[in-house]
């Protein structure tokens, strides 16, 4: 909802339908803010929706995915495992079952941890902001509305 069909195209990608990405994948990566829309957008009902033996990933925020209906997913075999950068609490309390389920690999937050990452992202920040105080419109910018 946040991407507009010439921002789409740009990249030349399809806009779809949240629930028929999820039907559709084996592999489904969360890479959303945690904001009220996206709080839980991971729940039972939508976790169903995916393929038997799909494998969810977030590497963004904790409580994108509602901790319950991902237990139950992966001890009743519906999904082939996890991989989890980010838990609702952090750290993950030593008895999460999350933290230590043998379907899941776990890290401790720690995705973009990489020289290379970093670096790319210090160098897109000083781009935007330079880009902005130019007066140009900086790249990558979903909600443009708001810097008029």
């Amino acid at each position: 909802p946040f991407v507009t069909a010439e921002q789409a195209a740009a990249f030349d990608v399809t806009l779809t339908d949240l629930d028929d990405v999820i039907a559709r994948a084996d592999f489904l990566s969360l890479h959303v803010p945690a904001t009220p829309e996206t709080t839980g957008m991971m729940n039972a009902a939508r976790i169903a929706q995916m393929k038997d033996g799909a494998y969810l990933l977030n590497m963004a925020r904790g409580p994108l995915i509602e901790p319950d209906a991902l237990l139950d997913a992966l001890d009743r075999g519906k999904l082939a495992g996890a991989g989890l950068d980010v838990f609702v609490t952090e750290p993950p309390a030593p008895d999460d079952r999350l933290r230590d389920h043998p379907s899941v690999i776990a890290t401790p937050h720690t995705a973009s941890l990489t020289l290379d990452g970093r670096l790319r992202m210090e160098r897109m920040a000083v781009e935007r902001v330079l880009a902005f105080f130019s007066g140009a419109t900086p790249p990558d910018v979903v909600n443009p509305d708001v810097l008029t």
